[in-house]
């Protein structure tokens, strides 16, 4: 039998496990050649991890990932942990692969979509390099399609045992990246609709609703902890950080809506030394480093909140201007030295993203007009993407690439419908992504 039969009947019979080769294959050429990254901010993980042990609760980061890394240092020792991490990370991206195969055959209803789909998903080095640096992509990743895929089986289904699955990835979401505090209104709106839409099970709906409401008293729960200790009450204090950053570079700090006298007096001192704004990241830094050891985490939070409220249209303006540069960066990012080369050249701006965003939602709107129901699974990924990429533009002074990995698997999807033209009289018809 030919080589070229061979691989056919493979893809034919089992294109999952397939894929899966392919994509260990490309893991091995990535660790083999860039090995492991540990990025600026692994330390803050395993910091975090000790925290935590000792009954303390880290103020930077919340205490998913910290445990992961952190277990895998306490087996394999501090000398090769991040061989470690690095090899679950691969691991549990395999895992993924065989669940995004089943969200892509959802969407295409097509084996031969979802499959080219799927070998994007796997071998796309802005997705895949992300396993061999030791941060939370692949996590997120992890996450992101699992939340998905328990939310369509427990729709398809109507069997409960997906709402609670949903609900532990859900609540693994949110403790993973605070950012993720998105996906509970937009779950919640989804399942709440469901309830009143009278489709499908209403038990699963209210089972799933419950699953939302248990996650967000987890989350108010931990934030009470956090405040109790800190004085903060948040999921952590990183977004004090970058928003800070933004401040700054933006020239946003105002130091004049400082309740705190001695926090007042030494933001004046800075405004003054360092201008309004400043485009020193280093000048910057030491700024925030300066308060973070010498004046309360609540004054500082209340110092940042400040200077945007009471300046909303100034605060607004800077962000419409960072969606414009955001919108000429890479889309994708990686850590590896091969693939950044090969990214710097090959990879679409983010503007593509905003254009798939755009065209997406014009003819969900349109669709939705035009035969006046709720095509639930549409509604929900077009929310969740959205959110993302607002979230990381807002939220965030650079990396915008990295910080959208993990919606990535829902562009796909959506691109993956959008690649139907001649089922647009019902976006599209002929399969179930409407029901």
């Amino acid at each position: 039998m030919r080589v070229s039969d061979t691989l056919r009947r493979c893809c034919a019979t089992r294109p999952v496990a397939f894929i899966i080769v392919l994509a260990a294959l490309e893991g091995l050429m990535v660790v083999l050649l860039g090995g492991y990254k540990i990025a600026i901010d692994t330390p803050s993980y395993i910091s975090a991890y000790r925290h935590f042990l000792s009954g303390q609760i880290d103020i930077l980061r919340t205490p998913v990932y910290p445990f992961f890394v952190g277990m895998v240092q306490d087996v394999m020792g501090p000398r090769y942990y991040a061989w470690g991490v690095v090899a679950l990370q691969y691991a549990l991206f395999f895992g993924t692969i065989k669940y995004f195969y089943a969200l892509a055959m959802r969407v295409a209803a097509s084996p031969r979509r979802a499959f080219v789909a799927t070998l994007c998903f796997a071998l796309l080095p802005g997705i895949s390099s992300w396993c061999s640096t030791l941060l939370t992509e692949t996590l997120a990743l992890l996450g992101s399609v699992m939340l998905l895929y328990h939310l369509v089986r427990a729709h398809d289904t109507r069997r409960v045992i997906h709402a609670l699955a949903m609900t532990v990835w859900l609540v693994f979401l949110i403790f993973l990246r605070p950012v993720f505090v998105y996906a509970l209104p937009i779950l919640a709106v989804v399942w709440t609709v469901a309830v009143f839409e009278g489709r499908g099970s209403r038990r699963v709906a209210l089972a799933s609703l419950a699953g939302v409401v248990v996650a967000s008293m987890l989350l108010l729960g931990y934030m009470r902890a956090l405040q109790a200790e800190h004085g903060l009450f948040a999921q952590s204090n990183v977004s004090d950080i970058n928003l800070y950053y933004l401040e700054r570079y933006d020239g946003l700090m105002n130091p004049s809506f400082v309740e705190d006298a001695p926090l007042r007096e030494k933001l004046e001192r800075f405004v003054a030394t360092h201008g309004e704004k400043v485009e020193d990241g280093h000048l910057i830094w030491g700024e925030w480093f300066d308060l973070k050891d010498n004046h309360s985490p609540a004054a500082v939070h209340q110092a940042i909140q400040a200077s945007y409220q009471m300046q909303p249209l100034r605060a607004a303006s800077k962000v419409g201007g960072r969606f414009y540069r955001v919108a000429m960066t890479a889309m994708f990012e990686t850590r590896h030295p091969v693939w950044d080369t090969i990214n710097d050249v090959l990879s679409p701006s983010m503007s593509v993203l905003y254009l798939l965003l755009a065209t997406y939602g014009v003819l969900l709107v349109w669709t939705m007009l035009r035969q006046r129901r709720w095509p639930w699974l549409s509604v929900l990924m077009v929310m969740l993407g959205v959110a993302n990429l607002v979230t990381a533009v807002v939220g965030a002074q650079s990396e915008w690439g990295r910080l959208v990995v993990p919606s990535l698997p829902i562009y796909m999807l959506m691109l993956l419908q959008l690649l139907k033209p001649w089922h647009w009289r019902g976006m599209p018809a002929g399969n179930r992504l409407f029901d």
